[in-house]
C-alpha cells in the first residue's frame, strides 16, 4: 500500500484518488482499497457521469466506467472529463466535437456550436446555438436556463457578465444564473480596458457602467474608446480628444487621430498628415510637425521631417 502515490483528489466515495504505481495509474477509494488497478499511462481529471478518460499512451484516449470497462467502442486523440453532462473530444483526424454520456456527438446533431466551459469560472453557464441560429444558455449541469433567443454573445466584455444581443439591442446577463443585469436597451457597447467596466451610450451621452448597471457619465460624443490609465479618446465632428473617467476633458477634440495604445506614458497623435506625442494629461509634449515618429527608447524618440519642409 505504501508504494501508491496520490495523484489527485476527486469526488468523495468509492473513487476518491488517482494512484500511481510503476508509472501506471489506477483508482483507489478513500479507505485505500484499489478499485481499478494501476494500468493506464494517463488519467485525466476524475469520474463524472460515471465516466473518466484514460489512455495507455500519449494519445488514443477512451472512457471507462467505474469497473474499468471501456465505453463507446472508440478512442480519441484528445478527451476531456465530463463537465455537467458533456465532454469535449478530438478525433484522430483533428475534428473536435462534444459528446454526451452515451458517447453520442452533439455537433451538428443538435447544436451548431457549444461554448466550452472556462476553468476560471466553475459553474458558469454556457452558450449554445441550435440549428435555428439563435443562442441560448444553460447551467453547468446542462439544464436549459434560457431558451434560444439571442443573436450574439460575448464572455469577455465585462467581468462576471455575458454580453448578449437581441433584436439589435445589447445587454448583459449574470455569469451563473442567466439573470438580465443590464437591460437590452443599448444600440452599441464599447469595451473598457478596465474589465470592471464597460462603455454604454444613452441619449447622446456615453456612460461607464459596472456589472450592477451603476452609470457614470463620461461625455457626449459621436464615439468613445478606452485607451487605459483611466482615459478615453472621444470623437466629435471628426476630431479626437481625451477625457478621463470623471468626465474631465484633458485634451479638446482637435486631433485627426489618437492612438489606442500608450507608448510608455505617451500617446502618438496625428494632426492632418503630421505626427507628435501627448502625455496622459493631454499636454502636447512633441508637436505634430513630423512626417515620421517612433516609440520612445531610453527617454528619446526618433522623428523625421521631409527635407525642405
Amino acid at each position: 500500500q505504501s508504494r501508491y502515490i496520490t495523484r489527485g483528489t476527486y469526488d468523495m466515495g468509492r473513487y476518491s484518488f488517482v494512484v500511481q504505481l510503476n508509472n501506471n495509474c489506477g483508482f483507489m477509494d478513500i479507505n485505500g482499497k484499489v478499485c481499478i488497478p494501476p494500468k493506464y499511462f494517463n488519467v485525466l481529471g476524475g469520474f463524472s457521469q460515471g465516466l473518466n478518460p484514460v489512455s495507455f499512451s500519449t494519445s488514443d484516449y477512451f472512457y471507462i466506467n467505474k469497473v474499468g470497462e471501456q465505453q463507446f467502442g472508440r478512442t480519441y486523440k484528445e478527451a476531456e472529463p465530463f463537465r455537467g453532462k458533456i465532454a469535449g473530444v478530438t478525433y484522430s483526424n483533428g475534428v473536435k466535437n462534444f459528446i454526451n454520456s452515451k458517447g453520442e456527438n452533439l455537433i451538428p446533431t443538435i447544436y451548431t456550436f457549444i461554448q466550452p466551459f472556462s476553468d476560471d469560472y466553475r459553474g458558469m453557464i454556457r452558450a449554445y446555438q441550435p440549428k435555428n441560429g439563435k443562442i441560448g444558455l444553460w447551467t453547468s449541469h446542462c439544464e436549459d436556463l434560457l431558451e434560444p433567443q439571442f443573436d450574439a454573445f460575448h464572455y469577455g466584455m465585462l467581468r462576471n457578465r455575458i454580453l448578449v444581443k437581441k433584436d439589435g439591442k445589447y445587454g448583459f446577463l449574470d455569469f451563473y444564473r442567466g439573470k438580465i443585469e443590464i437591460p437590452l436597451e443599448y444600440d452599441q457597447v464599447q469595451k473598457d480596458k478596465n474589465i470592471l467596466y464597460t462603455l454604454l451610450p444613452k441619449e447622446g451621452q456615453w456612460f461607464r457602467s459596472d456589472s450592477s448597471h451603476h452609470l457614470k457619465q463620461i461625455i457626449a460624443s459621436d464615439s468613445i474608446r478606452s485607451i487605459g490609465h483611466g482615459l478615453y479618446k472621444f470623437n466629435k465632428n471628426s476630431s479626437w480628444g481625451l477625457v478621463d473617467s470623471t468626465g474631465k476633458i484633458t485634451c479638446e477634440p482637435s486631433m485627426t487621430s489618437i492612438s489606442d495604445n500608450f507608448r510608455g506614458n505617451f500617446l502618438p497623435c496625428q494632426l492632418d498628415s503630421k505626427y507628435g506625442y501627448i502625455d496622459q494629461a493631454g499636454k502636447l509634449i512633441i508637436p505634430t510637425r513630423y512626417e515620421v515618429i517612433r516609440p520612445f527608447e531610453d527617454g528619446l524618440a526618433t522623428c523625421g521631417i521631409v527635407t525642405g519642409k
